[in-house]
């Protein structure tokens, strides 16, 4: 495809990612390596992939670690940092998209016959950092870049996911396609369904960052409702899978996996409910929920999401395997007191919500 670098030197410049004088050099490497990447993008195919595993699994690593970096960066030669780092997301960004459309497409081919593994997924050691690059308040790159740099920062952050919300990046289409292929091969190849959790969290930054751009009346928005519907269909699939996952107490559902998908989950409820009332209207209609009266919409939607998680953890702390029940009674814990302390203590009317509403 293009020159690659060896293993031996990705491991290089990774130390170098860390606060070696020659960092810069090494950065500014890997970014014209990743824009040489792009131009040439049709050629990383599946069989570009595989034969050399040992360098694409690296390469997520590197964004990783630039975005765990608490210290300043110092850019020798380079005339706008700004650009430079823009151009750096982007390239892998589309790198990233490719790899998920290559493997949706494998997917649409895959037929699942018992006894026949599922094929390699090309994207799934890249969707976390992904999400990482435009989880802004989680990344300690962002918040060092935020404290000395707040309004370039917040400009910068805005740019990016603009950008790959728009064709011919369309992250959030690309994803759902991939979910979709993902949940129709789950009856088959439960396995599969492990890829989903930072395909949904991924996806829900996006759709985010699109509706956002259609409330202030942006042209090229691709947020319309039923794109919306949509997402919210998967979600829903997603969660049921899950759900069933847990009762027949499959080894697939660790602790950590109920964590990754279930933070996945509410914050893409909680941004249905708060995208249009109408979902928050039919999740709450499908947890069998009576809703209180005379209660502001924002208390609603608090109750609808908590009390869909609640109820989650309830069943797997209930049905679950002895791992999930310990994970789910500790969780549940931790999180009546946060949601205690954040929305109940100062409100008698949420407190009053919650109870009257939560079927738990």
């Amino acid at each position: 495809m293009v020159r690659k670098y060896p293993p031996g030197k990705v491991c290089r410049i990774l130390n170098r990612l860390t606060g070696h004088q020659r960092e810069s050099l090494a950065l500014v490497a890997v970014q014209r390596w990743l824009n040489t990447c792009v131009h040439k993008i049709d050629r990383l195919t599946l069989e570009e992939f595989t034969s050399d595993l040992e360098f694409w699994e690296y390469l997520p690593i590197i964004v990783e670690r630039l975005l765990r970096r608490q210290i300043d960066l110092h850019l020798d030669g380079v005339e706008d940092f700004w650009a430079f780092f823009e151009d750096f997301f982007l390239d892998y960004s589309r790198i990233v998209l490719h790899l998920i459309r290559l493997d949706t497409l494998v997917l649409s081919r895959f037929s699942g016959d018992t006894g026949i593994d599922p094929p390699l997924s090309t994207s799934r050691s890249y969707l976390q950092s992904f999400a990482w690059v435009f989880n802004s308040p989680n990344a300690p790159f962002y918040l060092a870049l935020h404290s000395r740099y707040r309004v370039q920062t917040l400009n910068f952050i805005a740019r990016l996911k603009e950008q790959v919300t728009s064709p011919p990046f369309d992250a959030s289409g690309a994803l759902m396609q991939y979910a979709s292929h993902v949940l129709a091969l789950v009856p088959k190849c439960p396995q599969v369904f492990t890829n989903l959790p930072f395909v949904m969290s991924t996806a829900v930054i996006f759709y985010d960052c699109d509706l956002e751009k259609n409330q202030n009346g942006v042209s090229g928005s691709l947020v319309q409702s039923d794109s919306l519907q949509s997402f919210y269909e998967t979600a829903r699939a997603v969660d049921k899978a899950y759900q069933t996952f847990v009762t027949k107490k499959s080894q697939l559902i660790t602790s950590e996996m109920s964590i990754h998908i279930l933070s996945a989950l509410f914050r893409s409820y909680y941004f249905l409910c708060n995208a249009d009332p109408d979902f928050m209207l039919l999740l709450a209609k499908e947890l069998g929920m009576t809703l209180p009266e005379n209660t502001d919409t924002e208390q609603i939607k608090m109750c609808v999401v908590w009390t869909w998680k609640f109820d989650a953890l309830k069943r797997q702390a209930m049905e679950g395997r002895m791992e999930l029940r310990v994970n789910g009674v500790e969780t549940m814990q931790s999180d009546l007191v946060s949601f205690w302390s954040n929305h109940v203590s100062h409100h008698h009317n949420a407190a009053f919500a919650i109870t009257r509403s939560s079927n738990i």
